[in-house]
């Protein structure tokens, strides 16, 4: 799940670096929400169907190399796109609940779906610590 929140934190300094405007950032925000909703919609029955494992797989794949093409970016348009792509990772919640809901049996299984969602709560709030603290300031001092 860090694809899905690592640019949030770095969005200031794509606005500057691309000069677009705030309506236009958050038209990718748009964007990748959309990705999101789209894909949990589609991977739930898909889970059904041929299991979580596969699923999860492409979905973190799928996700993981747009990830990877962020810093190609030099439009709104392309930002927006990436952010659709990169929003496909939101839906590796559905894979997650689904996986947690068969290993546990019914007594328990309140408990531990609980405890996934706060774990990918607690991820995305680190991923944006991590970024926007740590990694940010680094690869600006690294980089200039």
């Amino acid at each position: 799940m860090a694809t899905w929140f690592a640019i949030a934190p770095l969005l200031l300094e794509v606005k500057k670096s691309l000069g677009i405007s705030k309506e236009q950032i958050w038209t990718s925000s748009i964007w990748a929400s959309a990705g999101a909703v789209v894909f949990r919609a589609i991977c739930g029955p898909l889970c059904d169907k041929y299991g979580a494992r596969w699923i999860m797989g492409l979905v973190l794949i799928s996700s993981g190399i747009p990830t990877m093409c962020t810093g190609l970016i030099n439009s709104t348009t392309e930002l927006s796109a990436i952010r659709a792509f990169i929003g496909v990772s939101g839906s590796a919640f559905v894979m997650c609940q689904y996986w947690t809901a068969t290993m546990f049996t019914r007594e328990v299984a309140g408990t531990a779906l609980s405890l996934a969602a706060g774990w990918g709560n607690l991820g995305g709030a680190v991923t944006n610590v991590v970024m926007g603290t740590v990694l940010f300031p680094l690869f600006k001092t690294a980089y200039g």
